[in-house]
This record gives structure tokens, C-alpha cells and sequence, in this order.
């Protein structure tokens, strides 16, 4: 009887809640496949990174990582607010299960004349060439079973793409790893669906 309560109060709810996760990055990946997106419209980034902040917060708190922002005075983008917000997420919940516990994850943005950055950088255990290789292909995770899907990154690169924009990254084994996502203030014509 422990057990069946244990399973119904603790398991099943667990294993539903991440079906509908696994279900919706792979509708994602679809989407990003077809080279479909949501309407762009203008928005501001820093206002996407502070909501990301938010949502990730629970998972960042059971690690007792916290996030320094250093936010930048920035111009409006034009692209898809909801999906900026996911690549932020992925890369403060990626950065938090990379570090050790307590870490601070330190996030920037800024713009160029044409671009504008936002930086996730962390002092986690770093990366191989060979990781760094095969970071954005789907299903590639370095965590242990169960721990993730190895889809986070694909959808944030599938993301940053459909928007025109690029990813930087720098990372050696030891040293952390530094993500720069780079955006392009206004989307070339026919980026948007």
C-alpha cells in the first residue's frame, strides 16, 4: 500500500509531467524543422532574460545557485519573445546542472549596431573538443541516465537559428563554459514565418 501511494503521489505525476516536456520539445524541434514561427514581433530581451530567471528559479534553488545579471541598456528585437525566453532557460538550467552546488551563474547582455548579445557563463566542469563537437546534435548529453534528454541544447540552437542569430561557445575542461547567443536586431526578410 506504500508503494501504490509512493507510485501515485510521487511517480506517476513525475513520469506524466515529463512526457508532456519530451512531447513538447519535440513538437519544438518539429516546428524549427519546417521553418515554422510563431509571428515575430518587437520586444525587449532583457525583459525575456528576467522572465527566464523567474521560471528557472525553482530548479536553480535546489542547487543553491543563484544568477548574477549584468543587463545592458538594449534596443527592441524583432523575433519571438516565448522562444527567447526558452533559449535563456536552457542555458541557465544547463549552466546550474553543470556547476557545483551554491554556484553563481553570471548572465549579460548588450548590444552592437546591428546585434544584441546575451551571455550565460558558468564555472561548471567545463568540456572536451569532443563535447564541444557534438553539443547542439539532438539526444547528445553528457548526464547521467534519466538526467536529461541531450534536447535542451538542440532546441536552443534551433531557435537561435530560426532567428537568424548564432551561438558562441567557449569551454575547456575545468574552466566553466561561456554561451554567447548573438541576435540580429531586425531578422533578414523571409526569416519570418
Amino acid at each position: 500500500a506504500q508503494l501504490r501511494r509512493e507510485y501515485a503521489d510521487d511517480v506517476l505525476p513525475a513520469t506524466l509531467d515529463g512526457i508532456k516536456r519530451v512531447n513538447a520539445i519535440v513538437g519544438d524541434l518539429r516546428r524549427f524543422a519546417r521553418g515554422e514561427l510563431a509571428a515575430f514581433v518587437e520586444y525587449d530581451v532583457n525583459l525575456e532574460i528576467a522572465a527566464a530567471t523567474r521560471i528557472a528559479s525553482s530548479r536553480l534553488a535546489a542547487r543553491q545557485v543563484t544568477v548574477d545579471l549584468d543587463l545592458g541598456q538594449l534596443p527592441p528585437v524583432r523575433g519571438c519573445p516565448r522562444q527567447i525566453m526558452q533559449v535563456v532557460m536552457n542555458l541557465l538550467v544547463n549552466a546550474a546542472q553543470a556547476g557545483p552546488p551554491g554556484e553563481v551563474i553570471r548572465v549579460a547582455s548588450w548590444a552592437t549596431a546591428d546585434e544584441v548579445a546575451i551571455k550565460v557563463q558558468d564555472r561548471g566542469a567545463g568540456m572536451s573538443p569532443q563535447t564541444l563537437a557534438r553539443l547542439f546534435q539532438p539526444f547528445f548529453t553528457t548526464k547521467p541516465v534519466g538526467e536529461g534528454t541531450g534536447l535542451g541544447l538542440a532546441v536552443v540552437h534551433g531557435i537561435v537559428t530560426a532567428h537568424s542569430g548564432r551561438i558562441d561557445v567557449e569551454s575547456s575542461p575545468g574552466q566553466g563554459s561561456v554561451f554567447t547567443v548573438w541576435l540580429p536586431r531586425a531578422p533578414p526578410l523571409g526569416s519570418e514565418a
